[in-house]
């Protein structure tokens, strides 16, 4: 058993009862130590002159998701290296070693309040007591799925279409028709046309980006359903689907503009895929049209509007606020 006690402005922050307290002061100390088999004593006092001391200069944040962090350096001879923890604030810990006075950190989450601490050990075993708290945030991840796509029919083949970012580099889509296996293939156009298809069929399909910090996660399943034309009907297209505003705290505006006569349903589809509200299945005249969309109903989170013709298939990501 080990009793330490500090005299002559010393002072021990932890570990008083081990072998090798955290002090952090000059000073003189004094340590008991018990053998507790057979009862012996033995006793001995060590003047600390110095301590180990830094401090943090700073993080800096070098891309999305890479952040480098800096302290000063130790120049006690007893010097063995730095050990920096890290973690999401209200997260868990991650440790990692330092042997200079910098250290990066890969594979940080975006868009995240990060918390870390930094203590100096030496070759005898002292340490010090972990650093104040000090934080960072990284940035947004400048990737992310295609947030709108739509589906269009000429033949016996659909295009689909998603929107595109300046940033992306590449994209891939798995898509399938129900009750077959997946298909995936790596794009670098933001559209792709699959054929042959079948008429009355529905096929699933989900799509991910790849820009500078990597591939995104596959977007939710989405779906288009292929018309049954009769004879040589005449496709009928819509221009895109525009939502305002987006966050949605109350209620929104829809609009659309159909160039011909056409039957339209548009629904709000959850991010499990499933249908929760049905906003509008009914013909309307060529023209553009306008809805209002209430959400007081919808819990918070992500959904997806869907707006589905004959010929065609869009669907927009929104955000529900309370």
């Amino acid at each position: 058993m080990y009793e330490w006690l500090a005299y002559d402005g010393g002072n021990i922050l932890s570990g008083g009862d081990t072998q090798y307290p955290i002090v952090d002061a000059p000073g003189t100390y004094y340590i008991l130590v018990t053998n507790l088999a057979n009862g012996c004593i033995s006793e001995a006092v060590t003047f600390v002159t110095d301590v180990l001391d830094f401090s943090i200069t700073g993080s800096t944040v070098i891309s999305g998701n890479v952040v480098k962090i800096d302290w000063t350096a130790v120049t006690d001879p007893d010097f063995e290296k730095f050990r920096l923890r890290y973690r999401p604030v209200g997260g868990s810990w991650t440790e990692v070693n330092a042997l200079i006075n910098y250290r990066f950190l890969n594979n940080l989450m975006p868009s995240t309040q990060y918390e870390y601490q930094v203590k100096a050990k030496c070759l005898s075993g002292r340490s010090t007591a972990w650093s104040t708290s000090q934080y960072f945030t990284t940035e947004g991840n400048i990737c992310d799925f295609p947030t709108s796509s739509s589906a269009s029919f000429s033949g016996n083949t659909a295009t689909v279409s998603w929107s595109a970012d300046p940033d992306d580099l590449k994209y891939k889509i798995k898509y399938k028709e129900t009750g077959a296996a997946w298909t995936e293939l790596t794009l670098n156009p933001n559209s792709y046309s699959i054929s042959p298809i079948n008429a009355g069929a529905t096929y699933k399909y989900k799509l991910k980006t790849k820009c500078n910090s990597g591939w995104t996660n596959w977007s939710e399943k989405r779906t288009f359903s292929v018309p049954v034309l009769r004879g040589q009907q005449t496709m009928v297209s819509t221009n895109e689907l525009t939502i305002f505003p987006n966050p949605i705290q109350d209620q929104a505006n829809l609009s659309f503009e159909l160039e011909k006569e056409d039957e339209v349903q548009i629904a709000v589809i959850d991010a499990t895929g499933k249908q929760v509200q049905l906003l509008c299945n009914q013909r309307f005249e060529v023209g553009e049209h306008r809805l209002v969309f209430d959400v007081n109903k919808l819990e918070r989170g992500v959904y997806f509007i869907q707006l589905s013709t004959i010929s065609k298939q869009e669907t927009k990501r929104i955000a529900v606020m309370e």
